[in-house]
């Protein structure tokens, strides 16, 4: 195994994913983050399906670095000091700096409730304890075609990616999902019981055949990683019920077909795919669009 790629070299100031090729997969092919976005606005659906998924680059890239580093070390791939090593060089250059900062404290600092450092303590007991199944697993399965001559001949898909699935001893699978957050609140934490890409992995688990194959999720983990100075490391368990995943697909699944029908239909003609003004600024400040559209708007 290579130590260290050998683009990663190079001290130009370049984007995360130019440097550590591994971090260039983006989002899963059309997973919850996808599907729901014709429920927030038709016209955020259109100009992601144009020039792909965008979002504050730094939160994007510290949760993507988070993610590839647990996978290098649940499933085997880096040791420990190969990590160290990619993460110091990260630090070298200007635009991956502050990232690489931000998640080698994250995982490398001891952290407020248990005073154990997430790389290597946590990580060493979970790889004591668990039966690791899939490490960053794709899945997903296909729609029947819509009776619409747009969608016919067409197999469309929902999938999402599996961060960690276990195998439970009493049969059955367990969900280990992470997620990293400036900050924990209980409604960060209640409000995980009605998350739209939990409800997917459910569906998918159940619709894919992989249900019939290793046996039925039981139980879904949500591992929070709080960015704060000093980490905190937080666990909580979330139940998505059988008939929560039905009401799920329910409401879901006419938005997902409508999709697929305009990216078929309407791909190139933006005048089909209409704003929703109420979408414009959210909790977390205006819309990865939205200069777009200010500047497609009638001003006169």
């Amino acid at each position: 195994m290579t130590l260290i790629p050998a683009s990663i070299a190079s001290p130009e100031p370049r984007a995360l994913f130019e440097i550590v090729p591994e971090l260039a997969i983006g989002p899963s092919e059309m997973g919850w983050s996808k599907i729901s976005q014709p429920m927030r606005c038709w016209r955020l659906a259109f100009l992601s399906s144009q020039v792909g998924q965008r979002g504050p680059r730094k939160a994007l890239d510290i949760g993507l670095l988070t993610h590839k580093v647990l996978e290098w070390f649940y499933s085997g791939q880096r040791t420990e000091e190969e990590v160290l090593l990619i993460l110091s060089l990260l630090k070298e250059n200007e635009e991956t700096r502050e990232i690489a900062e931000v998640v080698h404290n994250l995982l490398w600092s001891p952290s407020t409730s248990e005073g154990r450092k997430y790389c290597p303590d946590v990580i060493n007991e979970d790889l004591k304890n668990w039966d690791i199944l899939f490490v960053e697993k794709e899945a997903g399965f296909t729609l029947k075609p819509r009776n619409h001559p747009a969608w016919w001949g067409k197999l469309e898909r929902v999938t999402t990616r599996f961060d960690l699935v276990r195998k439970l001893p009493d049969g059955g699978v367990g969900i280990v999902e992470t997620k990293t957050a400036g900050a924990l609140s209980n409604d960060l934490t209640k409000g995980y019981t009605m998350d739209g890409q939990l409800h997917t992995q459910v569906l998918v688990w159940k619709k894919s055949g992989l249900e019939r194959k290793y046996g039925p999720v039981r139980e879904i983990l949500m591992n929070i990683l709080v960015k704060t100075k000093t980490p905190q490391h937080y666990r909580a368990w979330v139940h998505v019920s059988d008939g929560d995943v039905r009401e799920f697909w329910r409401a879901t699944k006419p938005w997902v077909e409508e999709l697929y029908l305009r990216l078929a239909r309407d791909k190139n003609k933006k005048s089909q795919w209409p704003k929703n003004y109420a979408a414009c600024q959210g909790r977390y400040g205006l819309c990865q669009f939205f200069n777009e559209c200010e500047a497609d708007g009638d001003r006169r």
